[in-house]
C-alpha cells in the first residue's frame, strides 16, 4: 500500500491482511510523496512513481532500492508479456514505456548548421539511444555519418534527452532549454571533398536535314570549374543542367570536366531515318549482276542496279543514310572484239592489241 502523505509503503500479508512492515520510499526529488505503485512479479520488484520526476524500483522482499530513474508519471502498470513498465504522464501528455530489466533509454541527437556558431539552416541528424545514466555518470554519444555538401564553414552540436528538436525533453526538468551543448565550428576545405559528375543523354533519328535533337543532362558534386563539351567544344560551364543539343549523323561525344579532370563521358548517336547497309554481293566478283534485295542491301531502300564496263553499282538507303555497293564482272578475254583486254597482249591477240603498240 502506498501512503502518499508520508512517503511510505506498507507491506501486508496477502492472505491474512496482517502487517509485515512499513518502509520509507527513497524519493530523491523536491516533493516527497508518491503517485502510484505496481508489483512486478517477474523480478519480484515494486515500482513507485513520484511527483519529483522519479520512478523508483524496490526489491519486494527487502525493500532495498534497486534503481531510480528520472521519469515522471501519474499512473504505472506492469506488462508481464513484454517485461515492461508503462507510465502515464498527464503533465507532459506522454505515455512512457520502460524496459523492466534495464530501465528507460536515454535519447540523444546531433545538429548540423550551414554556417559558423549555429548560423544558417539547422538540420537534425538521426537520433540514437543509450542505457539510462546514473546520477553524475557520463557516456560517449556518436553522431551518424554525415557528408558536407560543399566547402565552407559549418557548425555541429550534440543534444541530450530527446530524439529531435521538435519536442520537449523526455526526462522532465525545471529547464528544458539547456539540453544542447555549445556549437563547434568545422571548416571543410575544397581538397577534402570528393568531386563527382555524371551525364545522361540519348540517341535520336534524323528525319530531315543533317541533325536531330538529343536531350543532355548533367550534374556535379563539389566541382569548382565545370565544363561540359560536345565533340570537344564547350557549351556550358554550369555545374548542372538539362538541355537539347543538335547532334550530327553518327557518333557524338559528350564530356564533363572539373578543370582538367574528366568526370564522365557519354555518347549519343544520330541515326538516319533510312539507313542503308550493303548486302552480300558488295565487293564480290561475279559473272552476272546482283538482283535480289539480300544481294544488294542488308537495310535501307535499294536503288536500281547500274551496269558499268567492269561490273555493277547500286545504293542502299537515302539521304544521310545512303551507302554505295559495287560488284566486279568476271574478266573473260575475247580476242577479236576490238578491245585489248587486261589478259590480252600483242602476241596473244594482235587483232585487238596491235593498235595499242607504236612501232619504231
Amino acid at each position: 500500500v502506498l501512503n502518499r502523505a508520508n512517503s511510505t509503503v506498507t507491506k501486508l500479508n496477502a492472505s491474512t491482511g496482517s502487517l509485515i512492515g512499513t518502509y520509507s520510499v527513497p524519493f530523491t526529488g523536491n516533493y516527497s510523496f508518491g503517485s502510484d505503485i505496481v508489483y512486478d512479479a517477474t523480478q519480484n520488484a515494486v515500482w513507485v512513481t513520484d511527483a519529483s520526476f522519479n520512478v523508483t524500483k524496490l526489491n519486494a522482499s527487502t525493500n532495498a532500492s534497486i534503481a531510480t530513474y528520472d521519469t515522471y508519471g501519474d499512473g504505472i502498470v506492469y506488462d508481464s508479456k513484454q517485461n515492461a513498465i508503462w507510465i502515464g504522464d498527464s503533465s507532459l501528455k506522454n505515455i512512457i514505456k520502460l524496459d523492466a530489466s534495464t530501465g528507460p533509454d536515454f535519447h540523444n541527437f546531433f545538429q548540423v548548421a550551414t554556417a559558423a556558431d549555429g548560423g544558417g539552416t539547422i538540420t537534425d541528424l538521426a537520433s540514437s539511444t543509450m542505457s539510462v545514466l546514473a546520477a553524475g555518470a557520463s557516456a560517449v554519444a556518436n553522431s551518424p555519418s554525415y557528408t558536407f555538401p560543399t566547402a565552407g564553414t559549418y557548425s555541429v552540436r550534440a543534444c541530450a534527452d530527446n530524439a529531435s528538436s521538435a519536442g520537449g525533453g523526455l526526462v522532465p526538468e525545471s529547464d528544458e532549454n539547456n539540453n544542447c551543448g555549445a556549437w563547434t565550428n568545422i571548416t571543410v576545405a575544397t581538397g577534402s571533398l570528393v568531386v563527382t559528375g555524371s551525364i545522361i543523354t540519348n540517341d535520336c533519328t534524323i528525319t530531315s536535314g543533317s541533325t536531330c535533337g538529343a536531350q543532355v543532362s548533367w550534374t556535379t558534386s563539389n566541382a569548382t570549374s565545370t565544363s561540359i563539351q560536345q565533340n570537344g567544344i564547350e557549351f556550358s560551364t554550369s555545374p548542372s543542367g538539362n538541355t537539347s543539343r543538335d547532334i550530327s549523323y553518327g557518333l557524338n561525344t559528350f564530356m564533363l570536366f572539373n578543370g582538367s579532370t574528366l568526370l564522365d563521358t557519354k555518347y549519343a548517336v544520330g541515326n538516319a531515318s533510312d539507313q542503308g547497309k550493303t548486302g552480300t554481293a558488295n565487293g564480290t566478283t561475279r559473272d552476272t549482276g546482283p538482283s535480289t534485295y539480300a544481294e544488294l542491301c542488308a537495310s535501307g531502300t535499294a536503288s536500281t542496279v547500274t551496269t558499268t564496263t567492269n561490273g555493277w553499282s547500286w545504293t542502299c538507303g537515302s539521304g544521310i543514310g545512303i551507302v554505295t555497293g559495287m560488284a566486279t564482272k568476271t574478266s573473260t578475254a575475247v580476242c577479236g572484239n576490238n578491245t585489248c583486254e587486261s589478259s590480252e597482249t600483242l602476241l596473244s591477240c594482235p587483232k585487238d592489241c596491235k593498235g595499242k603498240v607504236q612501232q619504231f
